[in-house]
């Protein structure tokens, strides 16, 4: 009886003096936030809600800055967002700089928000904006934004202005998000070159931005690249993405060099792209309805990887001479152009091919439908399944699978010479080999609607083959 009155006596003090630790913090954390500029056990509570607007250079001479007049413009940012916008209400171009950030903070740690605005080189063309941002172990509102504002005449425009940005985590949001009106007539921004780098920020294109731009460079290691419109690309375009999530809309590429797309472990989504590419893709996604140009990646051995790649309408061709195991499906493959993919474990579609094709794999599945004369599949031990609806074969066909199944759909139309082998070049006997469309009768080789033009089959594993 008496231990179990120790007990409960025991267990009483202990939640009333986990009661005074509470109250001791909660009163530590009112006393903080009631006198932002206290500090107690060498921690504070910071407020920083500010307005400024950037009209002169941070040097001694305070010189002015003609917006106007500005070529290129560099931003240094950590988790600072920057916008880019038209303003109604104003009359000239200016940037400013609106500050919500508060939260608990390491006093040594601690400094205010700062920044500096100054010319490169004494260039008054050229303005190089960099912030300086409070640090915190708890943010309680971590909002900053620059904004470069625009007024709404059509006149004035960044068409001839570079913008660079350097972020951490923060976002630059190019556009407004609805119309901004002048005569009944909107006014998009027009802008030169875009160059964005960052580690987790994000990109971020609007509706209301005009529809051609000479360069876009985007470099992140986990951020987001969001274009809201149909984009016009004149010169270079060059996206370096890593864990990034890469929303390209409408792309019309018109530059002399190929577009760059180097968007390992990245998910990239694009409804349209005009223009040749070069892919470096380690695991990762991408998804493009439609691509006209050419697609072509190097031949590292670590291309590709275990990435996912859909292209709907291609017309281009696609040259992938490592795919490794990436799982590949392109759908319609416009006439005249090629396809040559060879990879290891990754499966293969084709939906419709309309040009020559040569796909090889070690394991992987490969499933095409053509409709061209010119097709060579081969695989070590995956299935090959192939419908081939020409009526003609230009200088023959082999599908070569050592252990996988063949599975062949043919063009009743078609003629040939069929022969099927073993993976050792032997002729095949009848065992495990489904010819029904042809009777009874088996003939190995086997001379179909007088053709002349031969089919080779190799594989050990059972082979069917029936007509379309």
């Amino acid at each position: 009886m008496a231990g179990g009155n120790v007990k409960k006596g025991f267990g009483t003090y202990l939640f009333i003096l986990l009661l005074m630790v509470v109250l001791a913090f909660l009163v530590i954390v009112a006393i903080l936030m009631l006198s932002p500029s206290t500090t107690i056990l060498g921690f504070r509570y910071f407020i920083g809600r500010n307005n400024y607007t950037i009209t002169k250079i941070s040097t001694d001479d305070e010189q002015e800055i003609n917006y106007s007049n500005l070529k290129e413009i560099n931003f240094n940012v950590g988790y600072s967002n920057i916008e880019i916008v038209r303003n109604s209400q104003i009359e000239k171009p200016v940037i400013t700089i609106k500050t919500n950030v508060y939260g608990f903070a390491k006093e040594k740690d601690y400094k205010e928000f700062s920044y500096s605005a100054n010319f490169i080189e004494s260039d008054t063309t050229k303005l190089n904006i960099e912030v300086s941002e409070p640090a915190s172990f708890l943010y309680l509102s971590k909002d900053i934004m620059i904004s470069y504002q625009l007024p709404s005449t059509i006149e004035t425009s960044l068409d001839q202005t570079k913008i660079n940005v350097i972020s951490d985590s923060g976002k630059l949001i190019i556009g407004n998000t609805s119309e901004i009106k002048i005569d009944d007539n909107y006014t998009e921004i027009k802008l030169k070159d875009i160059n964005f780098k960052t580690n987790s920020g994000a990109l971020v294109i609007n509706k209301f931005v005009n529809n051609q731009i000479e360069e876009l460079f985007f470099k992140s290691e986990g951020g987001r690249l969001e274009n809201n419109k149909a984009l016009t690309i004149t010169n270079n375009l060059n996206i370096y993405s890593t864990k990034g999530n890469l929303k390209l809309n409408e792309i019309y590429y018109e530059g002399t060099e190929k577009i760059q797309l180097d968007v390992k472990n990245s998910k990239l989504s694009a409804s349209k792209i005009t223009g040749n590419i070069v892919l470096e893709i380690d695991e990762g996604y991408i998804d493009i309805d439609e691509l006209n140009g050419n697609i072509e990646s190097g031949e590292s051995s670590n291309q590709m990887g275990r990435a996912t790649i859909n292209i709907g309408n291609l017309n281009g061709s696609v040259n992938f001479p490592s795919s490794n195991s990436a799982i590949i499906h392109l759908g319609k493959v416009l006439e005249g152009k090629q396809v040559y993919i060879n990879g290891t474990t990754g499966k293969i579609t084709i939906d419709e091919m309309n040009g020559g094709c040569w796909v090889e794999t070690t394991k992987g599945n490969i499933n095409i439908v053509t409709n061209a004369d010119d097709i060579s599949v081969k695989t070590t031990t995956g299935d090959i399944n192939v419908s081939y609806n020409a009526n003609q074969i230009a200088d023959g066909l082999d599908f070569v699978s050592e252990k996988g199944k063949v599975n062949l759909k043919l063009n009743p139309e078609l003629g040939f010479i069929l022969s099927l082998f073993n993976s050792k070049g032997e002729l095949r006997g009848s065992s495990n080999v489904d010819m029904s469309f042809y009777g009874n009768n088996f003939n190995n080789p086997l001379t179909v609607n007088s053709g002349t033009k031969n089919i080779k089959i190799a594989t050990d594993s059972k082979i069917s083959i029936s007509l379309l």
